[in-house]
């Protein structure tokens, strides 16, 4: 079974950009939906803290927005520390690779949908 998941182009652009102004460091953000719509992304410094999570955390809840999905450009301990702090197996990893410019690269699953492949429609 193949689960299609629907991102706005606007949201692309904005990860693409963000992983770009990264550079070597690591780009790294929650994306939330709102009624089965992501509608919206959370970005974070790469020094983000506990502090920094607690607080847009409690900015997504006050919006009546579940978070979706952690996106990143690369694995380090802020984006350990970032899984560890929302806590939910069924969340999405999105990995945006700079190998290739451009490239957005979708990894995990749902785990109540049991999807094994994920198609990114980008609208």
């Amino acid at each position: 079974m193949i689960k299609t998941i629907t991102l706005p182009r606007t949201m692309v652009n904005a990860l693409l950009h963000q992983a770009q102004l990264a550079g070597k460091k690591t780009a790294l953000g929650l994306i939330t939906e709102k009624n089965n719509q992501v509608i919206g992304h959370y970005p974070f410094s790469e020094s983000i803290n506990s502090s920094d999570i607690k607080k847009t955390l409690a900015e997504i809840q006050n919006n009546n927005e579940q978070i979706f999905a952690v996106y990143r450009s690369g694995d380090n301990e802020q984006h350990k520390l970032l899984n560890k702090a929302v806590d939910n197996k069924n969340l999405l990893q999105m990995s945006i690779s700079q190998d290739i410019k451009g490239v957005l690269q979708l990894t995990g699953e749902h785990e109540k949908t049991g999807a094994n492949e994920i198609q990114l429609l980008i609208s």
